[in-house]
């Protein structure tokens, strides 16, 4: 994955974004977990501590949010805002999507094994392990 996104920046670094808010958003808008409508500062780091190319976003989020209809402030739990696993979830599923959106597949005709060639960068492939 570094190598695609690093050969790549533009939609991969664009995907991270859509797919991070798209997220924040749809679990925070569900009545099951917030029912509101909140809002994200969100900020892009490309490199890890370890001065590694490691792209990855932090957001910061308010403690809740206006209710769907506008007329309120819904505060999130104590704890915290939503729950980790169900944005986990939604975010993979949303990321992989997106990815695949960006990607063309490929047979070896060798192998007959499945890799995926970035669009920008036909030397960086992908492997299923």
């Amino acid at each position: 994955m570094p190598a695609i996104a690093y050969h790549n920046k533009a939609a991969l670094y664009g995907l991270l974004f859509k797919a991070a808010s798209d997220t924040m958003m749809t679990i925070a808008a569900n009545p099951k977990h917030l029912g509101a409508r909140i809002g994200i500062t969100a900020v892009l780091h490309t490199w890890g501590s370890a001065m590694m190319h490691h792209p990855h976003i932090h957001m910061i989020v308010p403690g809740g949010g206006i209710a769907r209809d506008g007329s309120r402030w819904i505060s999130s739990r104590p704890a915290f805002l939503l729950p980790v696993r169900v944005l986990g979830k939604l975010f993979r599923r949303l990321f992989l999507a997106g990815l695949l959106h960006y990607t063309v597949p490929a047979v070896s005709a060798s192998t007959a094994a499945w890799s995926t060639l970035p669009i920008d960068a036909p030397s960086c492939a992908i492997s299923p392990r």
